[in-house]
Formats: structure tokens, sequence, C-alpha cells
């Protein structure tokens, strides 16, 4: 690319932005509100990928960004099913994801093209997202841009992009969208939950006011349509990494150099002669050894050439001992039910991951004596988890008391502002309870709502909805328990008193 090429388009930018005063407003308002802003000009766009190239500057635009595309993927369903706008996500996403695929296999799974040209840390984030941008339109700027952002980036970015398999942050861009769902689901949550639980003397404010019911619905809602994005997105994002390395491929294939290779000319060399193998003799006998010839011709002359120490032929070998009988043992993977996936009404949904959760029971519920002093329950629940329960991954039987199910129940406060709901209340006095941190888990609510039949043939929700039940698998590792609480009765009212490790 030539340098009238490079100044074309600043140029361009520094003509948008210094318009009149008007345009310049917009453009900075563009420029700011990032993917909450549909249609952006492509100037706005080109200035923020060079943003982007600022230390931290990487991150803040990220975040924006991707809960920009996902309420837009969540209020338009159809969209959902447009690869650009999951590849839009992952563009976003990408920064995020970044720190997870170096931690789990080095600086190497970024891109061999990373190492080799330098580009590090937000440096190599933003040379991603940029191309990951880039790759949405298949037009034909996008060598151009290849080439325009190699003026402003360490080493060279062809080089890069040789090294760059996005199938290596798969797996981190579902954690990363996981997490990001689950963030505003929790949000969602909680809101809905104050709402809920708001009192003025003693009287809800959720019963009179018609605004906060309102509220309350739509808050649902949210829930519901955060749900669907994470659910759709664990099926495109995969269709989604795979679209971007095709385009890639294509580029690199059209734009890239042919490499060129040296080859040195020939020499002469001298022909080796060829070596006779040794003739020896053996006996006609299946697994026979090779005779020795010397020991051959000292029988032939009636000599004794063999010594004491050379080993005595073999008419036929020794045969080793079978291996000692032992069980055949294959090693498998186990899961604890309800860690993949939950059914309603026989269909699959994927669980979401959250960061605090409250799990509330009493001794019984524990597995735990009666008698046993509370210091000793809290050190067995530090030191073993909770033990796994049913086999049944039903929510709709969950949410029913089935005896036999798999989850647990948990809810995002320990207790409500009014005292009127929360983990705590499901442990009561001389119960525990147990602050979870990074588990699975399904919102009843949201996954029952409009499939659970009534008497009547129609379907509704989860008949306990006020309880806000995450319902997580029976058996909590120890590394997932973050504190343990003993609840006790002071003043008539419930409270969690901490018990140390």
């Amino acid at each position: 690319m030539s340098d009238s090429s490079s100044s074309g388009l600043l140029d361009a930018i520094w003509r948008e932005v210094l318009g009149d005063a008007a345009a310049t407003f917009n453009w900075l308002k563009d420029f700011l509100l990032g993917e909450f802003v549909p249609d952006r000009p492509f100037s706005v766009i080109v200035a923020e990928m060079l943003a982007n190239f600022v230390p931290g500057v990487i991150i803040v635009t990220s975040a924006r960004d991707a809960v920009a595309v996902i309420v837009r993927l969540s209020t338009h369903p159809d969209r959902r099913k447009e690869v650009s706008e999951w590849i839009l996500l992952c563009a976003c996403l990408i920064a995020l994801a970044l720190p997870l695929v170096m931690a789990a296999a080095g600086a190497v799974a970024a891109g061999v093209g990373a190492v080799v040209t330098g580009i590090v840390g937000d440096e190599l984030a933003a040379a991603l997202r940029a191309v990951m941008l880039m790759l949405i339109d298949e037009s034909g700027k996008l060598a151009e841009m290849v080439r325009f952002l190699n003026k402003f980036i360490k080493g060279n970015i062809l080089e890069f992009l040789k090294g760059v398999k996005f199938a290596n942050y798969e797996k981190s861009l579902l954690e990363i969208l996981q997490q990001t769902t689950g963030k505003l689901i929790g949000i969602a949550q909680e809101v809905r939950g104050k709402l809920l639980g708001a009192r003025v003397f003693d009287v809800r404010v959720a019963d009179h006011l018609e605004s906060v019911q309102t509220l309350i619905q739509k808050l649902s809602v949210w829930e519901q349509r955060f749900y669907a994005v994470q659910q759709e997105g664990i099926q495109q994002i995969p269709r989604a990494v795979a679209e971007l390395q095709q385009r890639l491929d294509r580029l690199l294939a059209q734009e890239a150099p042919k490499d060129s290779h040296v080859v040195s000319a020939g020499v002469t060399a001298t022909k080796p002669q060829p070596v006779a193998p040794l003739k020896q003799e053996i006996h006609d006998t299946p697994g026979a050894t090779l005779r020795d010839p010397a020991a051959h011709s000292a029988d032939r002359t009636g000599g004794t050439a063999r010594t004491g120490s050379a080993p005595a032929l073999k008419d036929k070998p020794d045969v080793p001992p079978p291996p000692s009988a032992q069980p055949n043992v294959k090693i498998e993977e186990v899961h604890t039910p309800g860690e993949e996936y939950a059914l309603v009404n026989g269909a699959k949904i994927k669980p979401l991951l959250y960061h605090k959760l409250y799990h509330g029971a009493d001794r019984a519920t524990l597995g735990v004596d009666a008698q046993m002093p509370a210091r000793e329950v809290a050190a067995k629940i530090y030191s073993e988890g909770l033990p796994g329960r049913g086999d049944n991954i039903d929510l709709v039987e969950h949410a029913g008391g089935a005896s036999d199910r798999a989850f647990r129940g948990t809810t995002v406060m320990m207790a409500t502002p009014d005292g009127q709901a929360g983990a705590i209340l499901w442990a009561d006095e001389d119960g525990f309870v147990i602050e979870l941190k990074n588990v699975k888990g399904y919102d009843v609510n949201a996954a029952l709502e409009g499939r659970v039949r009534k008497p009547d043939g129609s379907f509704g929700g989860n008949a306990v909805h006020g309880e806000v039940e995450i319902a997580v698998p029976g058996r909590i590792k120890p590394e997932q328990v973050e504190q343990v609480y003993e609840v006790v009765m002071i003043r008539g009212k419930l409270r969690a008193r901490e018990l140390p490790r």
C-alpha cells in the first residue's frame, strides 16, 4: 500500500470529524457509544481500531460493545441466525477471552504469528479484534486495511495472520459469553428481587403500583432473552469461528506474497561402493538364533573354538511367561448429573456459570448428625464439599419436589432486605448457608416459563416463582465453597454467623 493510500484514509477521518459542529458531535457520539449505535460510519470504526492499540482502551471498548451486541441479539431474535452478528460478538469478546487462552496454553495458543512478530498484550487483542471486524465484510477493502494496520503495529501483520488459528479461541469465547450473559441475568434478577421485596410501612410496593409490576415483568422477559442468547451462542459461536478461519484463509491466499525458497546447487560426490553383507548360516528351524561362524568352523574341524563364555545354540527359543491376569479397567471421565445439561419436558438446556450463589439447608438435607457441633459441620463442608444427590435432571420434577432430583436449590441473595426470602429461610434456625462460587446452574423461573402443564391442559410457569431459585448440580466440590454460615436466631430474626475455615 502506498503512502498516499494511508494518508487518504486519515484525511477522510479528519474531514468527517471536522466537517461542521453537528457532524463532529454525531461522530464523537458514534465513537463513544460504539455498537450501541447501529450502522456507524466507516471512519468511526477505523478510528476505534487505532484507539484500541492504546493500552487499556481495548478492554473498555470490548466490554461496552459485547453488551451492546448481546442486547441487540436479545431484542431481535431474527438476527441470531446471521453469522455476521456472531462474528461481531466474537470480535467484541476476544479481548476478554484472550487472557483465558494465554493462561491455559501460553502465548503460542494465540497464534505462532504473535510470537514471531512480537505482538503481545493489548496490542495482540487489538490486532485480533481489528482483523475479525475486517473479516465481517468480504469486500475489496480487506487487503488495503491489513496493509494500513501494518503501519501502526510492531512486526508484519501478514506474518501474524499466517499463524492465527481462530479455533484456539472457541472454548474461551463460549466461556466469556456465559460469564457476560450470566452477569446480565444476575443484574436483572437482583433488581427484580429488590422490587419484589420493596416495602413501605410493611406494604409491598409491587402489590399496589402497576408500574412496578410492569417493570418486574419486563425484567423477567430480559432474563429469558439473555438466556436465549446464551443458548443460541453454544451453536453459533463455533459456526462463526469456522467462518472466520475460512475468510482469513481466502484473504491470505489472495493477498499474501508467495513464499520464496533458496535451493543450493548440486555438487559432485564420490559414489559409495556397495558393501557385501556378511554370509552366515542359520539352523533351518523357526525361531533359531544366527549361527556363530567361528563355532561352526570349529565343529567341522573337531576343534573347540567355542569358549565357556559364549552362549550355546538353541533349537527353540525360550517362551516368556504369560502376563498375570488383571481386570480390564477403562478410565472414563465422570460428570455429575445435571452438570452438562438439564431436561425440561424432554428438551435439553445448557447451564449458565454463576460467580456467587447461596445454598441454604438444614442438617438433615446436608446429611450431618444433629448433635455435631457447627464448627465441625463447617470443617466437613470446607474439606469435602457437598455430596451428590439423585439422577433425575428434569427441572419440572425438581421444582415439584421429586425425591430423586439431582439438583440443589440456591439463590443469588442470602436474604432479601425485608427478610422475606433468600437462602437463610431455606436453612432456618440451626441450619447452614453455604456461599458457592463458580458453579453452573439453571434459572428455574426462566427455564420453566410457559412449560409447566396445568390440570386444565394449559401451560404456565414455576409454581414457586417467588423463590427465584437457581438449581445447581448436587455435587459441590470443596474448591467451590467460598464460605459457610451458621443460621441463628437473634432478637426474633434469623441471622447468618460466619464459620471460619
